[in-house]
C-alpha cells in the first residue's frame, strides 16, 4: 500500500457521539473507498477493534474529557501500534494541549473535507508505521544485549531456561513456555523443555506449525486466541494476548517460543513480538550448540565405553561383565523410579565402573589362590584410578560417585572412603548389587559360577551388610521380571 496515495483501501474506524456526524464522515469517504466503521461510545469502539483490523482509529476529544489519561493508557496498552487520530470542534481545541503531552500530534479541527481528513489519516499511518518500525528495532536490540550478556560458559540446559525467563521478564508476560518436536511424534507435536511463569495453555500446535511453514505471524488478542489455545478462557485464567515464534536450528522449525498475558487491557505489541523471535533466536543458537556439544559428548562417552570393553575382552572372565553391569543397575534405577537422567548416568557407569583397571596388571591376580595383601591393596585402586581418568572430563564427572564408590559396604567397611549407609552415593549403592550379582553369576579363575539362586540368596545375607536392602529387595523382584521376560521371548537365561 501506498500511504500517501488517497486510493488506498484504508480501514477507518470513527468514534463519534452524534451518529449524523458518523454518517457524514462515512459520506465523504466513500469517493476513496475507504471502509469506514461508526462506534457511538470508546466501550463501543474496544469491542469492535478486538474483532476486527483498523488501519486508523479517529476519535472525538468530547468523548475523552471525562478522562483523557485513561483513555489514552487504555489505547497504549492494547492497541500500542494503532494509528490514532483525535478530531475536535473550536470549542475543545485547548484539549489539544493535554493530548499533545501525553503523546499525540494527529488532529483535525471540525467542520473538515474529506481532502483533509484523507491527507491527516494517510500520513498518521504513514508516521506510526515509522514509529512501529522503530519500536521493533529498539526492542530487539535490547533483546539482543540482554542475550549477550549472559555467561557463555554456561550449561546449555541452564542457557535455555535463563533464555526463557529473560523473555518473560522483557516482554512483561505471565508465562513463557520452549517447546520442541516430539521426535515420536507427527510434526506439530510439541513436548515442554523449559517454562517461566504461569502454564497449562493447550495449544492448536498443528495449526501454529502450520503458520510457521508459510511464514506467517502468530500474534492474536482478546478472543481470537481461542483459533490456537484450546483453553484460551477458564475461571481461574483468561488469556489476553498470545504470540508463538518458531525455534529455528540450521533453517528448520525445531520448535516454538510462545507467550501470553493474562491481564485485562494488557497486549502484546509488534515490537514485543519482534522481541520473542530475538529470543527464539538465540534460543535456536544454544540449542544447536548444545545438539553439537551432545553429539560430541555421545561420541566420546561411547569412546570410553568401547575402552572399557575393550579392556574387559582381553580378560576371558570379565568379558561382558560391564554391559552386564550396565543392564542390572539400570533395572534397579527404573525399579526404583528414579529420575530419567539418574537412569543414564548408572547405565553409563556401570560400562565404565572397572575404567581404573586401565593401569592394573590383571593377568596378575587372575589366579586360583586367594590375593595377598599386597595384591589386594593394588585391586582396591582401581576407583581411585578411574575417579582419576574421568575427572578431567568434565561432562564425565557425574558418573565420579558411582565409579569411586561402587566398593564401600553398607556397613562403613568398605573402600575407598569407608562411607556407610546413606553417606555413599545412591548410584554406588545401585552399582554395588549390580556388580556382585554378575560377579557371582559369571566365571572367576578361583571358582565356576554360581547359580541365580545361590547369588540372590548371598545378596539377601548380606543386606546391611554389604549392600543397601532396599537395592537388594528392589533387584531381586526386578531380575525375576527380567529373567521372565528373557525366557518368553526364547531366550536363555544364566542357572
Amino acid at each position: 500500500m501506498t500511504l500517501l496515495d488517497p486510493s488506498a483501501n484504508i480501514r477507518l474506524l470513527f468514534v463519534h457521539s452524534s451518529n449524523r456526524s458518523r454518517e457524514h464522515l462515512a459520506e465523504q469517504l466513500q469517493i476513496n473507498s475507504w471502509v469506514v466503521r461508526g462506534a457511538d461510545t470508546l466501550h463501543a469502539a474496544r469491542k469492535i477493534l478486538d474483532t476486527e483490523p483498523f488501519d486508523c482509529l479517529a476519535i472525538s476529544v468530547s468523548l475523552a474529557d471525562g478522562d483523557r489519561t485513561a483513555i489514552t493508557q487504555m489505547l497504549q496498552d492494547r492497541y500500542p501500534d494503532l494509528p490514532v487520530v483525535f478530531m475536535t470542534d473550536h470549542g475543545h481545541a485547548e484539549n489539544m494541549i493535554d493530548l499533545l503531552k501525553l503523546g499525540y500530534f494527529s488532529f483535525l479541527v471540525e467542520p473538515t473535507t474529506a481532502a483533509q481528513i484523507t491527507s491527516i489519516v494517510l500520513q498518521t499511518i504513514r508516521q506510526q508505521r515509522l514509529l512501529v518500525e522503530n519500536r521493533k528495532l529498539q526492542k530487539s536490540i535490547v533483546c539482543h544485549e540482554v542475550c549477550q550478556k549472559l555467561p557463555q560458559n554456561l550449561p546449555p540446559d541452564e542457557q535455555v531456561k535463563n533464555l526463557v525467563d529473560l523473555a518473560r521478564t522483557h516482554l512483561r508476560a505471565d508465562g513463557v513456555t520452549l517447546l520442541l518436536n516430539d521426535t515420536m511424534g507427527r510434526p506439530g507435536d510439541y513436548c515442554a523443555v523449559a517454562r517461566s511463569g504461569q502454564n497449562s495453555l493447550h495449544l492448536s500446535s498443528q495449526k501454529i506449525f502450520e503458520q510457521f511453514l508459510m511464514e506467517n505471524p502468530v500474534l492474536t488478542h482478546a478472543d481470537d486466541v481461542e483459533n490456537w489455545i484450546r483453553n484460551a478462557h477458564t475461571p481461574e485464567r483468561s488469556v489476553q494476548s498470545f504470540a508463538a515464534v518458531p525455534i529455528r536450528v540450521q533453517g528448520a522449525p525445531l520448535g516454538m517460543l510462545h507467550a501470553f498475558v493474562a491481564q485485562p487491557g494488557q497486549k502484546f505489541s509488534s515490537a514485543d513480538y519482534a522481541g520473542l523471535e530475538v529470543f527464539a533466536a538465540q534460543l535456536g543458537r544454544a540449542l544447536e550448540d548444545a545438539k553439537k556439544q551432545g553429539t560430541f559428548q555421545d561420541t566420546f562417552t561411547q569412546t570410553m565405553e568401547a575402552l572399557a570393553r575393550a579392556l574387559e575382552a582381553k580378560d576371558k572372565y570379565t568379558h561382558g561383565h560391564s554391559d552386564r553391569v550396565a543392564i542390572y543397575a539400570e533395572l534397579i534405577a527404573k525399579a526404583m523410579d528414579l529420575p530419567q537422567s539418574m537412569i543414564e548416568k548408572v547405565r553409563h557407569a556401570g560400562c565404565m565402573h572397572d575404567i581404573g583397571k586401565i593401569g592394573l596388571h590383571t593377568g596378575d591376580l587372575n589366579k586360583t589362590q586367594k590375593l595377598t595383601a599386597e595384591e589386594f591393596e593394588v585391586f582396591k585402586s582401581h576407583p581411585i584410578q578411574g575417579k582419576r581418568i574421568i575427572e578431567p572430563i568434565v561432562f564425565l564427572r557425574s558418573l565420579i560417585p558411582c565409579i569411586y564408590h561402587h566398593h564401600e559396604c553398607f556397613d562403613g567397611h568398605g573402600y575407598p572412603e569407608k562411607l556407610g549407609g546413606d553417606d555413599i552415593p545412591i548410584e554406588a549403592r545401585i552399582l554395588a548389587v549390580a556388580d556382585s550379582y554378575d560377579a557371582m553369576t559369571s566365571n572367576r579363575p578361583y571358582r565356576k559360577a554360581l547359580p541365580h539362586a545361590v547369588a540372590v540368596a548371598e545378596l539377601k545375607q548380606y543386606c546391611g551388610k554389604q549392600y543397601d536392602p532396599q537395592c537388594v529387595d528392589v533387584f531381586i523382584g526386578a531380575i525375576e521380571t527380567f529373567r521372565n521376560q528373557r525366557q518368553q521371548n526364547g531366550l536363555t537365561n544364566p542357572d
